[in-house]
């Protein structure tokens, strides 16, 4: 706007004084706006957040000397990760960890639907030859693939069954870091491969059945962290070696602490760039070895 436009503005400087003032505040007002909506979005996302938070297990099951540990550490107010432990009988419990690609409001929806569509109290009537976990991964590949149009994002998963009977653990993985057996203080890789879930509608996931010896760890976590002993030596990230030193009175859920501990020590940990979820399974060498909750 100028003078010419307008005769009752001055001339020269303190109208170009005005026309600044008023350009100024028109800003203040549209960053006011938007300060608002992003507050109104914050609060979104830390409500979807506390919901999201529902769906995973208010406790974990211990069976006798077997214990589950997990730790969850999104890296925003969502996660792209999701876990569930579920005991189906006396001596069987099933488990799950899945990563989606992301950690928004996306990925954390496709969470929910991972949960749904796995549900694990439903195989609670299955004999231990038909729960087997890449027959359960097989199923999830082909609803994942059936909504892959409306999500298109790529999903990792690791699924078990723990035998506490026989004291093993049966694993299948799809497109996950492979899970890692923490014995005397090294690491082995578990292999069962198959593909990124819903991509291969015919996709062929193979078992892979260990047994648990007493002081053993399973550690399944997603690929905010590295748990694979990548050197040749079986030298484990520094990370996870709470996990593989826990002295036999502290618990799984004493040692992820000691795990969380060390991520925050890291460099750059105010600044998570992902999602960072940890799931092990213990034998302890007796059930009074185990420090009660």
């Amino acid at each position: 706007m100028t003078a010419a436009s307008n005769p009752s503005m001055p001339d020269g400087p303190v109208a170009e004084a005005a026309e600044l003032r008023h350009e100024l505040a028109l800003a203040h007002r549209a960053i006011e706006q938007a300060a608002r909506r992003l507050g109104h979005l914050n609060d979104e996302l830390e409500l979807a957040g506390m919901l999201q938070r529902q769906f995973l297990p208010a406790r974990l099951p211990r069976m006798g000397p077997f214990e589950f540990g997990a730790l969850y550490r999104p890296a925003s107010s969502v996660s792209g990760d999701v876990y569930d432990v579920v005991r189906i009988d006396r001596a069987r419990a099933v488990f799950f960890l899945a990563d989606v690609s992301g950690h928004g409001m996306p990925a954390a929806m496709l969470t929910l639907s991972i949960t749904h569509f796995l549900d694990l109290r439903r195989y609670r009537r299955l004999e231990a030859g038909e729960l087997r976990p890449s027959r359960l991964l097989s199923r999830l590949n082909g609803r994942i693939g059936r909504h892959r149009a409306a999500a298109p994002y790529l999903v990792s998963a690791v699924i078990g069954v723990l035998d506490a009977t026989t004291a093993t653990v049966t694993v299948a993985s799809a497109g996950h870091p492979p899970p890692t057996m923490l014995r005397a203080g090294a690491g082995t890789q578990v292999h069962s491969g198959g593909p990124l879930l819903g991509v291969q509608p015919d996709a062929i996931f193979e078992d892979a059945t260990l047994g648990l010896e007493p002081g053993d760890t399973l550690v399944m976590a997603s690929d905010g962290i590295d748990p694979v002993p990548i050197h040749a030596s079986g030298r484990l990230p520094e990370v996870l070696r709470p996990l593989a030193e826990r002295p036999a009175d502290r618990t799984a859920a004493d040692a992820l602490d000691s795990v969380a501990a060390a991520l925050d020590a890291q460099a750059g940990s105010l600044h998570q760039t992902d999602d960072v979820t940890v799931l092990a399974l213990t034998r302890h060498a007796a059930p009074g070895a185990r420090r009660a909750a």
